[in-house]
């Protein structure tokens, strides 16, 4: 079995009568234009992608199906969807790029791509993953993405890999229990949480104070996947997923909030055989990986890399002028009674954050805007009420016009690192933030 890594999650996995693409991401810019690949992914030969068997789609965000990348990909590949109500819309999109072949695989169940290799769907791997009655309410909601991972086993050779994508191990009794007592030959999982807009988009902090509140984030979330480690025990681990180019106007703030040891494949994989004797392997784009029946390994670099391919990438659309009868004030309410009716169909607890306020602050007019969660309304705002908690947003009229009419989800703003926040207090509030995903009209 040979595997290879080309961005960020994407990864090729193939041998005798298979050939699979993990999370498909090697071409386009997401995140409305603020997502880049690595740079030599661009030259990833697309004519390797034209017999592929299968592809593997793990969850919904836009860095795990690039349409870019998938609209030059082999349309008889037969596409793998983790079993849940809202991946529908995987399979609805990817009809319309002449994809016709879907299989919908339920969790901790094995399925057979050939006679001998077989593909298990891992569920969330956190708290909520685990509350699997959940599934039932939240896997209908149209903004839910549940993170699942791919194990692959290949039962003549045995050989069996797993690969993370997004799904940080926090719950090592669920990875384990998932895992059956398999030896696994090489675990790839996600090395840090900068898709995460907190802290570098909350200006309440100091480069200081974020660069400290991100390191206390990194080191957490490597405790997790040093327990995973320890608890499954594979052979090697691979870095992967995690990984993108910021533009925009975070870009240099990014570098300088995030630690180079937590960006980077290569420096996380010294990382971990220097400070916990892990045998961790670092792969660069194209670099393959080969795995005997014997366990032996050999690796071979920068493979179907053409120096002098050229791939554009569709172009982003551009963002629409705004209706003169946009009415900030009255689609404001608009969207907050929608966002309430949302939040009662799908079970996010409004009485959790009526304490709170969300002022918007538009950063191209003298506009500042109050919404209420404990009334449910939206005024002008003249003073703060000491009174409540307060989440501030700064955001653009043109990008506030978007969200609202449903032209840009508001997550994919947060992971583009589009947006400025305040928080006082600082205090997470999980049912806050779902909600605000509904904030429409």
């Amino acid at each position: 079995m040979k595997l290879q890594y080309i961005n960020n999650a994407c990864t090729l996995i193939q041998g005798k009568g298979y050939k699979l693409l993990f999370d498909p991401w090697i071409y386009g810019h997401l995140y409305n234009g603020k997502w880049h690949p690595e740079k030599l992914a661009k030259n990833y030969d697309k004519k390797n992608l034209k017999n592929l068997t299968h592809l593997f789609i793990s969850h919904l965000h836009q860095d795990h199906w690039d349409l870019d990348t998938l609209r030059v990909i082999n349309k008889n590949a037969l596409v793998l969807i983790p079993d849940f109500p809202f991946n529908r819309i995987i399979e609805t999109t990817l009809r319309k790029y002449e994809f016709n072949s879907f299989k919908y695989i339920k969790t901790e169940t094995f399925f057979g791509i050939t006679d001998n290799v077989f593909v298990k769907v891992i569920p969330q791997l956190n708290d909520f993953g685990n509350e699997l009655s959940k599934y039932d309410l939240q896997s209908t909601n149209p903004y839910v993405s549940f993170d699942t991972s791919l194990l692959i086993r290949d039962t003549k050779n045995n050989n069996c890999h797993l690969l993370l994508g997004d799904n940080t191990p926090y719950n090592k009794d669920q990875l384990t229990k998932s895992l059956e007592g398999l030896q696994i030959q090489s675990l790839w999982f996600p090395f840090n949480g900068f898709a995460d807009d907190y802290p570098l988009c909350y200006d309440n902090f100091s480069i200081k104070e974020k660069q400290s509140i991100s390191k206390k984030m990194c080191l957490a979330r490597e405790a997790s996947l040093l327990k995973a480690i320890e608890a499954i025990d594979p052979m090697h681990v691979v870095p992967h997923s995690s990984d993108f180019l910021l533009s925009g106007k975070r870009a240099n703030e990014f570098k300088l909030v995030h630690d180079k040891k937590f960006r980077s494949r290569y420096l996380y994989s010294k990382r971990l055989k220097k400070n916990f004797n892990i045998p961790a392997i670092y792969l660069g784009v194209g670099d393959e990986i080969s795995f005997s029946s014997n366990k032996a390994i050999k690796l071979s670099k920068k493979l179907n890399i053409q120096p002098k391919q050229v791939f554009k990438d569709s172009k982003m659309c551009p963002r629409k002028e705004i209706n003169p009868d946009f009415n900030i004030l009255v689609d404001l309410q608009k969207a907050l009674d929608q966002m309430k009716v949302r939040c009662e169909k799908y079970n996010i607890e409004l009485c959790d954050f009526k304490d709170w306020n969300l002022e918007i602050d538009l950063t191209d007019l003298p506009e500042k805007y109050v919404v209420s969660f404990s009334d449910g309304t939206v005024t002008f705002m003249s003073n703060k009420n000491k009174n409540k908690k307060i989440l501030s947003l700064k955001i653009a009229r043109p990008l506030l016009f978007q969200v609202l009419n449903r032209e840009i989800h508001l997550n994919n703003s947060i992971i583009g690192n589009e947006l400025s926040w305040n928080r006082d207090p600082n205090v997470y509030n999980q049912n806050l933030y779902n909600a605000l995903n509904f904030l429409h009209k």
